[in-house]
């Protein structure tokens, strides 16, 4: 083995070790993806949508024009690049409803509450650069956002 090899399985390995770590130790496991590496050990797929994503949330306002694409994939679990530490949080430029709404669309129930406990308010900051809690899901006022079914249709299409 030479060393590239080494490292590359000390790093998947490092990695797997803090995927099966509690949920309450998620942070250390966001800490290690927005460290840096210098190769890519987390290969997306060939229909990975994650840029198609972001632009359509750019173009529609949800999220600033400047959000990095490397950044963004991390909400998906793919570490970051040493040329892209350090991680800058989204911003998110809409309603907290539109943004739950989005995290439970993307990710499975059983992880909707470290995601709205632990990573959204690490991920995410408002228009004034504030990390965002995420408030409790309010049916209402969600259906009756004007940017709902914009959204809805943006995750839609992500997801065929």
């Amino acid at each position: 083995m030479n060393d590239i090899e080494v490292d590359l399985f000390y790093y998947r390995d490092l990695l797997q070790r803090e995927r099966e770590k509690p949920l309450h130790d998620i942070q250390s496991y966001f800490n290690l993806i927005t460290s840096g590496t210098t190769f890519s050990f987390a290969r997306l797929s060939n229909n990975d949508k994650t840029a198609a994503l972001l632009n359509e949330l750019k173009r529609y306002g949800f999220v600033a024009n400047d959000t990095n694409l490397a950044y963004f994939r991390v909400l998906f679990g793919i570490p970051l690049y040493k040329e892209d530490v350090p991680y800058k949080p989204i911003m998110w430029k809409k309603n907290g409803q539109l943004l739950r709404y989005f995290i439970q669309y993307l990710f499975s129930s059983e992880m909707m509450w470290f995601y709205a406990k632990i990573l959204v308010p690490l991920m995410f900051v408002n228009k004034r650069y504030t990390p965002i809690n995420l408030a409790q899901s309010d049916i209402k006022r969600l259906e009756n956002s004007s940017d709902y079914c914009r959204l809805k249709a943006i995750l839609e299409n992500f997801n065929t």
